[in-house]
């Protein structure tokens, strides 16, 4: 399928807002040509820049859009993909990331999910069950978009991780000194 995410941003704001979402399939690169324009001609300006998945029959594609659309589109930065999906939760814990209320971006996360088997692996990967087109185009455009707009862009994932440890760690004291000192694990029940 193709999908289209444009994230919009404000100078001077630390957000970023879903301007639109949506999903086709079956298009043929006139036909996606369209579907672009017609979104960006909803903008208030032209776009900054425009990101693409070229994996697969994704280059001929964009190459074709390029060529004969003028439509240039930067191929989208796949590496370390686990990582950024942990960067855009961040940015939606921190309430960052706008979303249009009901939008196909939304649906879409709602329903996404890890494939059980790789949780708590280093290599952790969305099911495969569930579609994630909509979220992955606007995790990528997420990503090139906090590297070239946003000023406070989220911690590196070491620090986030770190973080997430040190809150750990402090939810856990601070769950045992509000737990009865009768129902405490540590607490050697053994002489009683």
């Amino acid at each position: 399928g193709t999908a289209l995410v444009i994230w919009c941003y404000v100078e001077d704001e630390p957000y970023i807002y879903e301007f639109i979402s949506a999903k086709r399939t079956k298009l043929v690169p006139e036909e996606i040509a369209q579907m672009v324009k017609d979104a960006e001609a909803l903008l208030p300006k032209p776009v900054d820049f425009r990101v693409a998945d070229a994996g697969n029959n994704g280059l001929m594609v964009v190459e074709s859009l390029k060529r004969t659309y003028s439509l240039h589109f930067d191929a989208a930065d796949k590496q370390d993909k686990l990582h950024y999906i942990k960067l855009f939760n961040m940015s939606l814990d921190s309430d960052k990331i706008r979303f249009r209320p009901g939008s196909p971006l939304v649906e879409e996360m709602s329903e996404n999910r890890w494939d059980e088997k790789t949780i708590g692996t280093s290599r952790q990967r969305e099911s495969p069950s569930t579609p994630n087109d909509i979220c992955d185009a606007g995790l990528y455009a997420y990503r090139a978009a906090i590297m070239r707009f946003v000023t406070d862009a989220p911690a590196p994932v070491e620090e986030i991780e770190e973080s997430v440890r040190r809150k750990a760690e402090y939810m856990a004291r601070q769950a045992e000194r509000t737990t009865p000192w009768f129902a405490r694990r540590d607490k050697d029940t053994s002489e009683w």
